[in-house]
């Protein structure tokens, strides 16, 4: 991410500064949007009926499902191309081999071919089981090594450059865009993680306590996804003095060692540097994109499809997609992690002042699971008004500045073209503020409510004495309906 921000003409501070605000949203927003799930045991396609409505909910849930599935294949584009690295390090006759796909192709005959292995290498942790410490444990593992790989890959870079680089203070963005550069890079730090950001309770649902959740949440975000970028932007810098054009995709690098130089210690450095880097993949495509996007999909269809067989849907129909054409080069490829904030921060916004503010963290679980009319969450015909219409306003805005990133040729006002660098703060405050107006004129009559006892024996004694309910016997984690 670092890196393709320096590739746009940033300097590395400019980054830097992008990346430390863009992380403080996030966490802020992770440890709120996470609350819920470490409050009440359910993950955010079961809380999305008591916002959306019975029905409503499936309105979030498709949208995430979507960006899980673009997600999934650009994942595994990506890490396709790094099993490309790791055969043309292993085998002399791969990295030799001839190109037989058409240049309007966007992908090589190599590429294609790490795309598909790194499919299928997904398949099995796709298969395991989430609640499970020992998966967990692996992850944890490999992103050990991905962290080393990243480090070396900077330490090794530096030395070849014989410094950071010139991009470290200057960019080549003239001073009077660098401010609105900053503001498209924090929306794109933050539209990066945006789907992860939605996923919080899928996954603070498994906290032992309220609130035990947090330290892990701030000490992954702010310190460890602020290094990684930074070794990605110092790389990308130095880059820029070693081949003459700042590198976005450290996979690339290892590419160029093996053109310029197929020795043995070349091959070596280029294979073990690739497997960190596809092993970082395989650990975002698993817990962020797959996981997430088969929870979705288990609470469309809950009597025929689980998490598991979600996720390996998910990642079927990624397959039929084409990501290679969305990664063509750095802008394309920030425009269409920006794009995902258009839909999202509405959502996210939406969903803290209606947690926090309106319903003061007290929910009536027996009604998130009642398709009636008398339920708590029916609203109307199925569907809460309020959240839809809050919505559709935070996100219409903001079209036409996307339609220009995507296609600059389309002219729009200047106006609305620099909103869309601004699209996930615009839109999250925006959507929160509409859907709190409209809550305080048009209340609807179940906020607040909690049952009376505790029938999923979700709370510890303390807390269902906070909660004014009853029948407490043990905490536990209910799965998602």
């Amino acid at each position: 991410m670092g890196s393709s921000l320096v590739a746009l003409g940033l300097s590395v501070w400019q980054v830097m500064l992008a990346i430390v605000i863009g992380r403080a949203i996030i966490a802020a927003i992770a440890v709120a949007v996470g609350t819920i799930g470490a409050d009440w045991g359910i993950g955010f396609p079961v809380y999305s009926r008591a916002l959306w409505g019975m029905r409503g909910s499936y309105v979030p849930m498709f949208q995430r499902i979507v960006c899980g599935i673009v997600g999934i294949a650009l994942q595994s584009y990506l890490g396709g191309i790094c099993i490309t690295a790791m055969l043309s390090a292993m085998f002399p006759s791969f990295h030799r081999m001839r190109n037989t796909l058409p240049a309007g192709a966007n992908v090589q005959t190599q590429q294609l071919i790490g795309w598909v292995l790194f499919n299928l290498i997904t398949v099995p942790f796709l298969c395991g089981k989430l609640e499970k410490k020992r998966i967990v444990r692996v992850f944890v593992a490999l992103n050990a090594y991905s962290f080393c790989v990243l480090f070396g890959i900077m330490i090794w870079a530096v030395m070849r450059a014989k410094g950071a680089g010139q991009l470290l203070t200057e960019g080549p963005l003239p001073d009077s865009d660098i401010g609105w550069g900053i503001c498209k890079a924090v929306t794109t730090v933050v539209g990066s993680i945006a789907v992860g950001l939605m996923s919080q309770p899928d996954y603070t649902r498994f906290a032992r306590t309220p609130g035990a959740q947090v330290t892990g949440q701030w000490t992954s975000i702010m310190v460890f996804g602020t290094l990684m970028p930074l070794f990605g932007c110092i790389t990308a810098s130095a880059t820029q003095s070693i081949y003459g054009k700042a590198i976005w995709n450290p996979t690339e690098i290892a590419l160029l060692w093996l053109q310029r130089d197929y020795s043995a210690k070349t091959r070596a450095a280029s294979f073990f540097v690739s497997l960190g880097l596809m092993l970082c993949q395989l650990v975002v495509n698993t817990f962020e994109n797959g996981f997430s996007t088969g929870m979705d999909l288990a609470a469309l269809a809950p009597k025929y499809i689980n998490i598991r067989r979600g996720a390996l849907l998910a990642l079927t129909i990624a397959c039929g997609t084409c990501p290679w054409q969305l990664l063509t080069n750095a802008a394309v490829f920030l425009n269409v992690v920006a794009s995902y904030t258009i839909i999202i921060g509405p959502i996210l916004g939406i969903q803290i002042i209606d947690y926090f503010v309106l319903r003061s963290r007290r929910i009536q679980l027996s009604a998130l699971y009642e398709i009636n009319p008398d339920s708590a969450y029916y609203y109307t015909y199925g569907f809460n008004p309020r959240t839809i219409l809050a919505w559709i306003v935070a996100w219409i805005p903001q079209l036409p500045g996307f339609i220009n990133a995507v296609n600059p040729n389309i002219h729009v006002p200047f106006g609305a073209a620099k909103l869309f660098d601004l699209s996930f703060l615009f839109g999250g405050t925006v959507g929160a503020l509409i859907y709190l107006g409209i809550n305080l004129v048009f209340p609807p009559s179940n906020l607040g409510h909690v049952d009376e006892a505790d029938v999923f024996k979700v709370s510890s004694e303390e807390e269902a004495g906070q909660r004014s309910i009853k029948a407490i016997v043990k905490r536990e984690v209910n799965e998602v309906a």
